[in-house]
């Protein structure tokens, strides 16, 4: 390392850098290669946009015209697909188990005389909500099908008796996502995670960067510092504008407010990244604990940004660490340029947010970066000298425990995940939602509407504005989170029949949307079924047989219950991945390069048994815990954890042989989390992904078995039915395995005759 003294002022300093970047190989992954990578994946992985040909299976108890008609309509609706048609509710199941259906229709025996007799059994809609995402989608897709089946085969019964004539339907609710009609998830998911990735990255280049200066002799002053931060700002702000060029020019998606605004906004996060990261160095003092603050602080953007669930009735803990987070400010001034076309000074407040980052982060930097000038205190050396399997064994747990780096990777930051990320969620689901209602009908039936809607658990009426122009103002600058308009003559449409009401939501929560629109559709069938409203109309016709939607395995369906079990896999993963790569690091800093084969398995063995403690507490205590889902199938889950973390350790050490020291690996590695998570099918379904994405992110297990230990767990998936998944765990044990053993004995060899 080059411990001269720094470059004084901001253009020598700045010059200086970039020379920096060019000679430094890591740096040149952080800041080229990763963001290159990441743009291009994560811009493909979602190009699919809507979820559609969700495979479901019908269980046909009736076999009636009925039945036939509803199969029919399955059929030609895009958004599901007919993957199955079992015998029995248990063949259904195993193939939910199995993750080959997302949702069965359960169509009991004479459920086609039930449009006449409506006292017979209804029609069943299982789907998984602990895949909610997928299963919900399927569901409602379902729903809509079903529907319009019963409704044609009421008519034609209906029609032999001579009743024809009376039915009326009941108004429709139309649920409008503004800036994202088509409800696209790549309009979603892509403008929230790809910005944080980028963050994220550019926090490891300047943590990597500015933690030089802890062995300097000298430290920078404050141009100086400004100097060495200002080339990481401008190369992320560029790749920033990269993905927006991509989004509008090369997707077609518009930003409908200022794209000045949304420069800037880019502009400030990465200058308040990049003074949040020099501050934690500064405060630290040591570049593997500033590592993982950083990691801590970046990776959770997304969970915490506001962006899924709302952390508008989240607990205390929450609403603060969501609101000193400065990708929060920056997704909120996103969100309202490119969805909402905000006013600016409603998006201003945002860039005052980020400038106080700015600044206190630099002050931060500055003064204690001059006021600490005592070198560090190191960790006791634990004992590197080993011979043979058993003593690589003992000396690999040793490391870890007495090496605080890699222990806090690998065990402690477990502990922690497991309840940074659980906090986020904990209220499960979209509570008290702010709405404004324009009620420009003022009858009996908007009266009780609204009373209604009032009621329900996810709908909070905090204005009342006289007109929809009103509202949609409200709506544009965020000040609610959806608008519903009644229109004139809304009641004397309904009773004979026609009309509906439309509900206007922001484009960057699809989450909350169907929430919403449920809420409004049983409360809008409450009001009409009230008897001051039911005096004065005929029958609407809702159909006579019940169309019941059961949620599997997720029965409350929380969203913490969802998204946290999924997430618990990669935490695993991610935390054993670091782990053993940065004790392969460690290694490597002193000159330990190659091993045995023997040896090589005892470090492995050691690791692994690491990974299966913590897959233990994480699956066993965490979810009890957190009342997550959990305990399927004990025995599955058992079969599963150690080819699990098996693949993982050597994959782990796989990736720590290509680097130099143990502080790489946070630096190059912890970019690729969020990725990751995506490709795993929990949020968006693998079969909508491209093949060339799934295939080059099958080395790491998380590819596999996110939704693999979600269906043992929450499931009871058992060994027969997750056959394929751990047999792609035994192959990656294989293959990770002996390539890591190939690397490391011809690197002892390499040694041995050099």
């Amino acid at each position: 390392m080059n411990l001269a003294a720094p470059a004084r002022g901001l253009f020598p300093s700045l010059l200086d850098e970039l020379q920096r970047i060019a000679r430094s190989p890591y740096q040149l992954i952080v800041v080229l290669l990763l963001p290159c990578i990441m743009l291009i994946m994560v811009s493909h992985l979602l190009s699919a946009g809507v979820v559609q040909h969700t495979p479901i299976a019908i269980v046909d108890a009736d076999h009636s015209s009925l039945s036939r008609r509803i199969i029919s309509n399955i059929k030609a609706n895009p958004k599901i697909q007919l993957a199955a048609m079992p015998e029995d509710m248990q063949q259904a199941l195993a193939l939910v188990r199995q993750n080959k259906i997302y949702a069965i229709v359960e169509i009991p025996s004479q459920a086609s005389s039930a449009t006449v007799y409506p006292d017979l059994r209804s029609i069943v809609i299982h789907y998984n909500a602990q895949l909610r995402t997928i299963g919900s989608q399927a569901s409602s897709a379902l729903s809509q099908a079903i529907e319009v089946a019963l409704k044609q085969e009421g008519r034609v019964r209906r029609g032999m008796g001579g009743l024809e004539n009376i039915e009326l339907s009941l108004p429709q609710v139309q649920v409008t996502t503004v800036g994202n009609a088509q409800q696209s998830f790549e309009r979603f998911l892509t403008p929230l995670v790809l910005p944080a990735i980028l963050n994220l990255l550019l926090s490891c280049a300047i943590v990597a960067t500015i933690a030089r200066h802890l062995k300097a002799p000298a430290r920078p002053n404050l141009l100086s510092l400004i100097g060495q931060l200002l080339p990481y700002v401008l190369i992320f702000t560029a790749w920033h504008l990269v993905f927006w060029l991509w989004m509008v020019a090369g997707r077609g998606w518009p930003i409908n407010g200022s794209a000045g605004l949304l420069v800037l906004g880019i502009i400030w996060l990465c200058m308040a990244t990049a003074a949040i990261g020099a501050a934690l160095v500064a405060i630290t003092r040591d570049i593997h604990s500033a590592f993982s603050l950083s990691t801590i602080y970046a990776s959770g953007a997304v969970t915490y940004s506001d962006g899924t669930l709302p952390v508008l009735n989240a607990s205390g803990w929450a609403q603060f660490w969501a609101n000193i987070q400065p990708y929060t400010h920056y997704y909120r001034l996103q969100i309202e340029q490119v969805s909402l076309a905000s006013d600016a000074a409603v998006s201003g407040l945002h860039l005052v947010v980020l400038s106080l980052y700015i600044v206190g982060g630099l002050l931060i930097a500055k003064s204690l970066a001059k006021a600490n000038k005592k070198e560090l205190k190191l960790s006791p050396m634990p004992d590197l000298a080993f011979s043979g399997g058993r003593e690589a064994f003992f000396s690999t747990l040793s490391s870890v425990v007495k090496t605080k780096p890699i222990f806090s990777t690998i065990a402690l930051a477990v502990v922690l995940y497991s309840f940074y990320y659980p906090a986020a969620y904990k209220s499960q689901v979209s509570i008290k939602l702010p709405i404004a209602v324009v009620d420009l009908d003022d009858s009996s039936l908007s009266r009780s509407l609204i009373r209604n809607l009032q009621a329900t658990r996810s709908i909070n009426i905090t204005e009342r504005p006289a007109s929809p122009q009103q509202a949609l103002t409200l709506l544009r600058n965020r000040q609610v989170d959806g608008v519903i308009i009644l229109d004139h003559n809304f009641m004397r449409k309904a009773l004979h029949g026609h009309g509906g009401l439309g509900i206007y939501l922001t484009a960057a929560y699809l989450v909350r949307a169907a929430e919403v629109g449920n809420a409004v559709s049983s409360s809008l069938e409450a009001a009409m079924a009230t008897p001051s409203t039911r005096l004065e109309r005929t029958q609407f016709s809702r159909p006579e047989v019940n169309i019941e939607q059961w949620p599997m395995f997720d029965t409350t369906e929380g969203y913490g219950s969802f998204v946290v079990p999924a997430i618990a896999t990669l935490i695993v993963q991610q935390t054993l991945l670091f782990g053993s790569a940065m004790l392969i690091g460690f290694r490597r800093e002193h000159q330990i390069r190659g091993l045995q084969l023997s040896e090589f398995l005892g470090t492995w063995l050691a690791l692994s048994l690491i990974g299966c403690f913590t897959s233990l507490l994480m699956f066993g205590y965490t979810f009890w815990l957190q009342d997550y889902p959990r305990g399927g199938n004990l025995s599955t889950l058992l079969a599963f954890i150690p080819p699990f973390t098996a693949a993982t350790a050597a994959l782990g050490m796989l990736l720590g042989s290509v680097i130099d020291r143990m502080s790489r690996v946070m630096q190059i590695y912890a970019g690729i989390s969020i990725l990751l998570f995506l490709v795993t099918g929990a949020s968006f379904p693998q079969y909508m992904i491209p093949d060339w994405i799934i295939w080059s992110l099958m080395p790491f297990p998380s590819t596999t078995m996110v939704v693999g230990f979600t269906q043992i767990n929450s499931a009871g998936a058992s060994l027969s039915e997750m056959a394929p998944a751990f047999n792609t765990l035994l192959a990656l044990v294989l293959i990770l395995g002996s390539l890591a053993a190939w690397r490391f004995t011809w690197l002892k060899r390499h040694a041995q005759y050099s």
